[in-house]
């Protein structure tokens, strides 16, 4: 924690603003009195402000007053002009960073004035020396601008099994993912620039992969999309998704909406192309409609459970049909997310939803019970739920499953029937 961090005293601020003002009126050189010294580590800012007024008042040397006023003494750690700390401790007093009015007139586009235009291209480099900030992740609030650089790049959360980004299908809203490559993520670091971006004067500024790789440094190009500030109504939702381990955990996704103009191109939509909503959404679909979203974590277990479970529905899909059953799927998006869960079987003929599993064990059968208690909640108009499974369970888990008013429909692996279990009774389908 920053020296900075502590200083929370309105009447502390107040007193340096006032002297400040008071050192224009007279002549004097108000950021002398606190800059320049060696106490105090370090020198007048080059070319940040506060403007109280018509007077441009040295960002460094107000908040080295207004400490100094709260605890009487002086800011012994070194501070520079845009550094988060000092964008973060100004907005608790609502004062707001600004480029000085000469630096602004003859200076080099790193001093503050954002000169890219959407559609202009480059490699994080080349952004990086204009207006700051590493060149290394995703997330890079600068130090030089009051910017936060956001380069997104789709192809890299597949590696780990997600893809968030992108523009909503109805071109409102960018979702972008938050950092954090493992376990699961906090509102730190980089993702808590994204979010407190307004407090601390800061513009997003958003870059999408080329799909080009800049020949001097073997990076892509990138393409900057425009200015976006964080959605107030939704400003993120929290979704499921691998790390780098490839263990399941959760992340943040942040909805971001457009500032004047912004470049909107077909290959930037993402794969999960919805915007947020407070209220849950459920509709049918057809079955063929695979777009369940699976994490696998490591190994070929995961493909083969896959395939069993696909093959259990195909075939209780036939034992449908053969009866002249009508059946399709049930997509729910649930409230705050922007990526949809999908069913299995919904047999709309006799109202009874069946969550598949490709293995009868007590872990499967857990899991099941799990997502049939979850969609639920999203489905009161489906009355009847039941497991689809492989084998028979144990019938202690047929007692767990009755509990909850859930049935049990298995394949028996020998002669290939489907079984059900009703009022204790083991009983063809």
């Amino acid at each position: 924690m920053h020296q900075l961090d502590k200083l929370d005293s309105p009447s502390a601020m107040a007193a340096a603003v006032e002297e400040a003002l008071e050192a224009a009126r007279s002549g004097q050189a108000f950021a002398a009195r606190y800059t320049d010294s060696a106490s105090l580590r370090f020198r007048q800012s080059a070319k940040w402000i506060v403007r109280v007024g018509d007077v441009e008042v040295d960002s460094k040397a107000l908040l080295a007053a207004a400490y100094k006023n709260q605890f009487g003494r002086d800011l012994s750690e070194k501070i520079y002009g845009g550094t988060d700390v000092v964008v973060r401790t100004l907005a608790r007093f609502g004062h707001k960073l600004e480029l000085r009015q000469d630096a602004q007139a003859g200076a080099p586009p790193h001093s503050g004035t954002w000169v890219t235009s959407p559609g202009d291209d480059g490699s994080k480099q080349d952004f990086s020396d204009l207006y700051g900030g590493s060149t290394r992740g995703g997330i890079q609030p600068s130090a030089k601008t009051p910017n936060v650089l956001l380069y997104s790049d789709p192809a890299v959360g597949v590696t780990y099994g997600y893809n968030f980004d992108g523009w909503s299908e109805d071109g409102k809203t960018y979702s972008y993912t938050g950092e954090g490559r493992r376990g699961p993520q906090t509102l730190k670091s980089g993702n808590g620039a994204i979010l407190r971006h307004k407090e601390q004067g800061r513009a997003l500024r958003l870059f999408v992969v080329d799909g080009e790789e800049v020949a001097e440094t073997g990076g892509k190009n990138r393409v900057y999309i425009g200015e976006f500030s964080l959605d107030e109504e939704h400003p993120y939702s929290i979704e499921d998704a691998k790390d780098v381990e490839g263990v399941l955990r959760t992340v943040y996704v942040f909805h971001l909406k457009p500032v004047g103009d912004v470049l909107r191109r077909d290959e930037d939509l993402s794969v999960a192309p919805m915007a947020p909503r407070r209220d849950a959404r459920a509709q049918q679909v057809p079955l063929e409609n695979q777009n369940s979203t699976t994490f696998a974590t490591s190994g070929s277990e995961p493909a083969v459970a896959e395939k069993r479970e696909q093959q259990l529905v195909d075939a209780f899909q036939e034992v449908l049909a053969t009866r002249g059953h009508a059946y399709c799927r049930w997509q729910i998006t649930p409230p705050e997310s922007t990526r949809p869960l999908f069913t299995d079987v919904y047999d709309e003929t006799s109202g009874i939803l069946y969550e598949a599993k490709s293995e009868a064990s007590r872990n499967n059968v857990r899991l099941g019970l799990g997502q049939i208690l979850d969609y639920r909640r999203y489905l009161p108009g489906v009355q009847h739920f039941s497991l689809l499974l492989p084998a028979a369970p144990h019938i202690d888990l047929l007692d767990l499953l009755a509990s909850y008013h859930v049935g049990a429909v298995w394949r028996d692996p020998g002669t290939g029937v489907f079984m059900q279990h009703v009022r204790e009774q083991t009983m063809p389908f």
